[in-house]
């Protein structure tokens, strides 16, 4: 697993909207606190999200599952009152290392601006890529030494269990074609240690780190991208660079990657997918500086199914 495929920037890429800063006013217009007068809110709905991930070097595959149901909060004619929401509802992650399953609640109270809330019970079995004990942090964490340990009944991975509180938030902002974004993710993992097994740090395959049994990891993303197609009449593609940083606290298992990204969605009819590229080589990591940069792609499907829609079915 990797952290290639934890795409915080996913999530924050499918919720940026066109009104984001990117209006402007038109010939004549009204006074700005006539405008600014609240508008009709939709009524709640369910909010879906699919997501299907693989990574390499580290390798990784991953499918995150979200449904929530979405309520609009405040909501007026102005640019950063458009899409605002509240939502509540669960999020269930497989891979070929662990299941993930939680609670989940989202907060959009202005349009630049949301966060994301998540507690998740966490169940590891043995692999390569599980919870393989370490002694100190100079020990290396690439694929094949890995498999390596786990091979060796002295440091292989056993069943496993963790619980993960995170908190996310993201600001965003799109200024004609351009999109800024900064997204955070602090992450608190406490890990149940098995009887016999008092290693002090273990391999954490999420974020790619080696974590001891309490430990917190603070990412963030930064991006900036170009809107080459809007996705309104036509496909959706923009193209830019990223930022991404992730430390552990307690352990300083710390990893910087620097590269590109690029969106595609080939139709804006309801039902098509937005496939993510992400290519990120590292410039600071304890094992992979100077080797092969992580890639990732993504594909991700989303529906709004209005609540009213549901219970008439």
């Amino acid at each position: 697993m990797s952290p290639a495929w934890t795409f915080i920037l996913v999530t924050s890429l499918l919720m940026v909207t066109p009104s984001a800063g990117a209006s402007e006013p038109q010939g004549d217009a009204e006074p700005a606190a006539k405008q600014a007068t609240e508008v009709e809110r939709p009524g709640p709905w369910i909010f879906f999200r699919e997501q299907v991930a693989v990574a390499g070097w580290p390798s990784g595959l991953i499918t995150d599952t979200r449904v929530q149901l979405r309520g609009a909060l405040h909501r007026d004619n102005s640019i950063v009152f458009q899409d605002t929401y509240a939502g509540v509802g669960a999020r269930l992650a497989v891979t070929p290392a662990f299941v993930e399953v939680g609670p989940r609640l989202s907060f959009a109270p202005i349009d630049i601006f949301d966060v994301d809330v998540q507690a998740s019970f966490i169940g590891y079995w043995p692999s390569s890529s599980g919870l393989l004990p370490y002694e100190n942090i100079e020990e290396s964490t690439r694929d094949l030494d890995r498999k390596a340990r786990y091979q060796d009944p002295d440091t292989t991975a056993e069943p496993g269990y963790a619980f993960r509180v995170e908190a996310a938030p993201t600001l965003k902002l799109k200024i004609g074609p351009i999109i800024g974004l900064s997204s955070w993710s602090f992450a608190y993992y406490w890990f149940h240690q098995t009887d016999g097994n008092d290693s002090p740090l273990v391999y954490e395959p999420f974020n790619d780190r080696l974590m001891e049994r309490h430990d917190m990891v603070i990412t963030h993303q930064a991006a900036l991208i170009s809107e080459f197609l809007d996705g309104q009449n036509k496909p959706l593609l923009w193209v830019g660079a990223t930022y991404i940083d992730r430390i552990t606290l307690r352990s300083k298992d710390r990893s910087i990657r620097v590269g590109g990204l690029a969106v595609f969605q080939p139709s804006y009819k309801r039902g098509w997918p937005r496939f993510v590229v992400q290519v990120t080589p590292y410039v600071k990591d304890p094992d992979r500086v100077g080797g092969v940069p992580a890639l990732a792609l993504a594909i991700v499907w989303t529906r709004d199914m209005p609540l009213k829609q549901l219970a008439g079915m």
